[in-house]
């Protein structure tokens, strides 16, 4: 039994702060629909080519891909005015998705309660800092934080810092260059994430203290299903 004084609170977001699925199963669901509508590529051909692209970028969300697909090239065929049409639909399902976000029951509370206290909070995440920002903007979550901790900083501009580790998870240099950021020892710092792996055992190997957020694991079956 003992207390840990915690200076820095740095938090995972897809799935501790908010349910990035949900997000993900409408805004996909809405652009195969709507994409499938205005062009008349089926569902299947769309899911394949996206899947591929997401394997090579490696990344679980990649801005404005429609353009980049095989089968969006040849029904563009560079038209102006078809290109702006994919993405007009794009940044639809987009904004379809991120009506969709939720945070799980407790989390602004506790944010709200750290900050009051005058923890330093950062929140720490793979995806692209502006399109983190515009999440966490939209449920009023950006105003608890003090910094996103990234990969790399490049992209379009965001209103919180950002800090570049340099480093993905689950380096323990993510969260070592982001105590070192924010002046604080990682025995005073505490990483929350829904990732046994990336997360915990990260924090584990980096000498912070970990909290395991066991409830961003459990996924709604029909987030998980999409119209092929």
């Amino acid at each position: 039994r003992y207390r840990v004084e915690v200076r820095l609170l740095i938090v995972d977001v897809d799935h501790t702060l908010l349910d990035w699925l949900r997000a993900w199963a409408v805004t996909y669901r809405r652009l195969l629909a709507d994409v499938t509508a205005l062009t008349g590529v089926a569902p299947a051909t769309l899911l394949d080519e996206l899947g591929a692209l997401h394997r090579r970028r490696g990344i679980p969300e990649v801005a404005d891909p429609l353009t980049r697909l095989p089968a969006m090239a040849q029904w563009h065929g560079e038209d102006p005015h078809r290109v702006a049409r994919l993405g007009e639909v794009w940044h639809a399902a987009v904004d379809a998705g991120d009506a969709a976000l939720t945070t799980y029951p407790g989390v602004a509370e506790l944010l709200r309660e750290a900050d009051a206290a005058g923890t330093a909070i950062v929140a720490c995440s793979e995806t692209a800092p502006h399109i983190v920002e515009r999440r966490l903007r939209r449920l009023g979550l950006d105003g608890y934080l003090d910094a996103l901790a990234v990969a790399r900083t490049e992209g379009a501009p965001t209103r919180l810092r950002r800090i570049e580790t340099g480093a993905d998870k689950p380096d323990a240099a993510v969260l070592l260059h982001t105590c070192e950021a924010m002046a604080v020892l990682p025995r005073h710092t505490t990483c929350v994430g829904d990732h046994l792996h990336k997360d915990v055992l990260m924090a584990q190997t980096a000498g912070v203290h970990d909290v395991w957020a066991k409830y961003g694991t459990a996924r709604d079956p029909a987030d998980l299903a999409l119209p092929e």
